[in-house]
């Protein structure tokens, strides 16, 4: 007898077959990067598998989904998403949280321990191999009845600190290892620079690092042997120095290494460069109103500048591929930049001194004190910059013989380069973007413009010694206020002002760049903050030349913007010796008399008319709003607003001398400088000492005229009595006073340090 079945029963049989034999296995990802999730989507080769994603604050509700898969790395639950991943595992959706490390979310339903422990061994080995099998793995748990391809393979243990290369699934315990797989694939040179690659978390990362795989072969095509490391602490330390490479490529994410490491890196003369990839699209990165995120800011270059890495190029952004994922995306011109920086920075070590072509620019103050940079006298610190440049090989024939005549040639400005219109527009094409160019044409016209024009030229104001150039650097914009347009004027820069960043480059053929002094105006031109491209005029006028920028230590944060903005390696050089303004002369008698009187709770009426008639006499009273009649003394709160102005100024500290590049400080120098720094905080350290004896109260130790009066004073005595005559053995030296020799003993090795340093940095570390 034949069955018939009813057609509704057909479907709904079909339908129930489709659901539990052939449906995809449907995995959903909470918590995943952006890379993280291209990753996975990019090695599933499983059509049987669909992945979705989602963050972590969207997951109010478990959508319908065979498996659910959390990324616990950051990842907080409230009570109603915790309840919700709760309810679809009891409803029968496998449950899975890739735990990292102690998490606060380690949630698993439908799991058995040793099936947990599986998936953990995948995905906690991130590879092209374990994230292809993982996934297959977690289908076949989820999901046992469907049909499809269901044969997955063992996770493969990736050692938690390995070397790697660009062939996917080939990891190597030592740097050996490495040496003899570039043997056997024919890419070993032995002449060659080894370069140690360090990229950032989750690597190797394979299907989504575009970035780290061109890196490999850019370097490799350059004539590097390049050892991809993914390693971490002591461990990476320690991998790196039995490498001891010739430089360091690190995508950051925070620091390299303590200050142990670092300092061993600098005196293994191996630069680190530090180019990077960040999570914006190309848009965004591009439009030069949009910085980078702050996290990407904060972990890739500020946190890495602690290092003294170079080369902050952004060579990746994360952009929508077709089939809707983000994925790591060469910024091709910035790949060409980097490398172009890199190797002229390497070959700086081979190139002997006399070959070297080196370009300084130099400016005048905007406060109108001519070449004085931030209290350095630039031509005395720049002849003797190039006599030790002399000393060292460098071809500075025509250098004059004195610094009077050298000074001559700088004031006399009528030393000028030529550039046609037609040479300058030719550059200016194959240098400038033609919408950067453009701004310039519609402000100032068409070139040669009207500034530094000589008929259809551009004069280019500079002087030439030998294989060094010194050129002067011309103001960014027209106008009057000096000190604005120095920092900032917001719009393109003149013809002039372009022509001879083009002419180092193109016609002088610099192999380096210097701005000497603090400070110039090329990092305050219009762009990003950080990250530039060529569409910022700071980056595209310095071009990927090997550039070093002499900046006063007293000037940290405008320092930070030329490093950032310019790719700049920073020499710091000495601020100006200091000295007291002398005030407290003409003030001691009348600070004595407060004091007295402060001491006896306002003191005899004599002594306070005295007091008020010195105050008059010297105009205090008008700054501080008091009244200025004599018959009538100062009261103990006005005697105390009197005495806390008068110490101030009396205090004040004030250059005694513009500092000579590399020039020690005289020893009066040494102590008025050592002092102004030494003094303060060892009176405040006897005072802290004698409010933990007991002998004065926690108010007085925070008031700043009580330690004036009561300690201050003799620290000064005790610390000149020593600098006059400082020991050569200092054990016998009382501890608390040991720190003024050890700031004079830095002061006195610091002008040899700024220019030995600056010498090796122009080296590029050539030794």
């Amino acid at each position: 007898m034949k069955i018939v079945l009813p057609a509704a029963l057909l479907v709904l049989l079909a339908v129930v077959f489709w659901r539990v034999c052939l449906a995809p296995t449907r995995i959903l990802v909470v918590n995943a990067t952006l890379a993280q999730q291209a990753d996975m989507a990019l090695n599933n080769d499983n059509r049987h598998i669909r992945l979705r994603f989602l963050d972590a604050d969207q997951l109010d509700q478990v959508p319908s989904t065979d498996a659910l898969m959390l990324f616990s790395r950051g990842l907080y639950l409230d009570e109603a998403q915790t309840a919700a991943v709760e309810k679809a595992g009891r409803r029968g959706v496998t449950v899975f949280t890739l735990v990292l490390s102690n998490q606060s979310v380690d949630i698993n339903y439908g799991l058995t321990q040793a099936q947990t422990d599986t998936l953990l061994a995948y995905f906690r080995n991130p590879s092209r191999h374990n994230y292809r099998n993982g996934l297959r793995c977690l289908r076949r748990i989820a999901t046992p009845h469907r049909l499809g391809d269901r044969a997955y393979e063992a996770p493969m243990a990736l050692l938690k600190n390995m070397y790697y290369h660009r062939e996917y699934g080939r990891y190597f315990p030592t740097h050996e290892a490495v040496t003899e797989y570039l043997k056997e694939s024919g890419l070993y040179r032995p002449d060659g620079w080894n370069v140690l690659l360090m990229s950032g978390l989750n690597f190797p990362m394979e299907g989504n690092r575009a970035h780290v795989d061109t890196l490999i072969t850019r370097l490799t095509d350059a004539g590097c042997n390049v050892y991809p490391l993914t390693a971490s602490g002591p461990e990476r330390e320690k991998m790196i120095r039995a490498l001891h490479p010739d430089a360091v490529v690190y995508l950051p994410m925070g620091r390299l290494g303590d200050d142990d490491f670092i300092g061993w890196l600098n005196d293994e003369n191996i630069p680190v460069f530090n180019p990077y990839p960040i999570i914006q699209p190309h848009d965004e990165w591009i439009d030069p109103l949009k910085p980078i995120s702050s996290g990407t800011l904060t972990a890739r270059v500020v946190v890495p500048e602690i290092d003294g890495g170079i080369g902050s190029y952004c060579l990746a952004t994360q952009n929508l591929n077709p089939d809707g994922y983000y994925l790591y995306t060469i910024e091709s011109e910035r790949m060409d930049a980097f490398m172009e920086l890199f190797t002229r920075t390497m070959a700086l070590r081979t190139k002997p001194n006399g070959e070297k072509r080196v370009a300084v620019g130099y400016f005048e103050s905007p406060r109108g004190d001519g070449l004085i940079a931030s209290g350095m006298e630039v031509i005395p610190s720049l002849y003797h910059f190039l006599q030790r440049l002399r000393s060292e090989g460098y071809d500075v024939s025509g250098l004059p013989g004195s610094e009077t005549a050298f000074s001559r040639m700088i004031h006399e400005k009528a030393h000028p380069v030529t550039l046609s219109r037609e040479q300058y527009e030719q550059w200016a094409r194959e240098t400038l973007l033609p919408q950067k160019y453009a701004e310039v044409v519609e402000r100032y016209g068409a070139a040669p413009g009207r500034l530094m024009a000589h008929g259809d030229s551009l004069d280019i104001e500079c002087l030439q010694f030998g294989h060094i150039l010194l050129f002067h650097q011309p103001k960014p914009a027209v106008g009057d206020d000096e000190f604005r347009l120095v920092h900032g004027a917001g719009v393109a820069p003149p013809h002039n002002y372009i022509a001879p960043y083009l002419y180092l480059k193109k016609g002088f053929q610099a192999d380096a760049l210097i701005h000497f002094g603090t400070h110039g105006n090329l990092e305050f031109t219009p762009g990003k903050n950080v990250g530039q491209s060529q569409a910022d005029w700071s980056d595209v006028l310095v071009g990927n030349l090997p550039h070093f920028y002499f900046y006063t230590t007293g000037n940290v944060g405008e320092g930070i913007i030329a490093k950032r903005r310019t790719h700049a390696v920073l020499v710091t050089y000495l601020t100006p010796p200091y000295v007291e303004s002398g005030m407290r002369q003409r003030y001691g008698s009348l600070l004595d008399d407060i004091h007295r009187a402060l001491d006896a709770d306002g003191g005899t009426q004599s002594l306070g008319l005295r007091i008020k008639q010195e105050a008059v006499r010297l105009g205090l009273h008008r700054d501080l709003g008091l009244d200025s009649t004599l018959s009538v003394p100062f009261t103990v709160e006005e005697l105390k607003q009197l005495d806390a102005f008068a110490e101030e100024i009396a205090d004040e500290k004030i250059i005694g001398a513009y500092y000579t590049l590399g020039t020690p400080y005289s020893e009066r120098d040494l102590l008025t400088t050592t002092l102004a720094v030494a003094a303060d905080p060892l009176a405040y350290e006897r005072a802290r000492r004698d409010r933990d004896a007991g002998k004065i109260t926690t108010e007085q130790l925070q008031d700043l005229n009580f330690l004036h009066h009561h300690y201050l004073p003799a620290a000064r005595r005790d610390l000149t009595a020593l600098l006059q005559r400082p020991p050569k053995n200092t054990a016998a030296v009382a501890a608390e006073l040991r720190p003024a020799l050890v700031y004079r003993e830095g002061l006195l090795a610091s002008s040899r340090n700024e220019v030995e340093g600056s010498l090796s940095r122009i080296a590029a570390l050539a030794r």
